[in-house]
């Protein structure tokens, strides 16, 4: 059961940004874990369906330091597939 912990609207794009107050933080975005970008890709996927004519990006916020990493499409990709059945 996610909840999304910040979800902010415009006119052109939807952006889903997940606290996490682990005191691990990685150094840059490719060092996310695994569990965290699928959590983040079944996010997108759940917004590319409430708001299809929107640009969906997905964020987060490491509290501890605190560090923004955006999520590139290219970087959720995998993970989305894989919960849509299709590799």
């Amino acid at each position: 059961h996610g909840a999304i912990d910040r979800l902010i609207v415009t006119q052109d794009v939807v952006t889903a940004v997940d606290y996490k107050s682990n005191r691990m933080v990685p150094a840059t975005p490719a060092e996310v874990p695994e569990g965290i970008l699928r959590q983040m890709a079944a996010y997108v996927c759940a917004l590319e369906r409430i708001y299809p004519n929107r640009t969906i990006k997905a964020a987060v916020l490491y509290t501890h330091t605190p560090s923004l990493f955006e999520l590139s499409d290219d970087t959720l990709a995998p993970h989305k597939r894989s919960l849509l059945g299709v590799e």
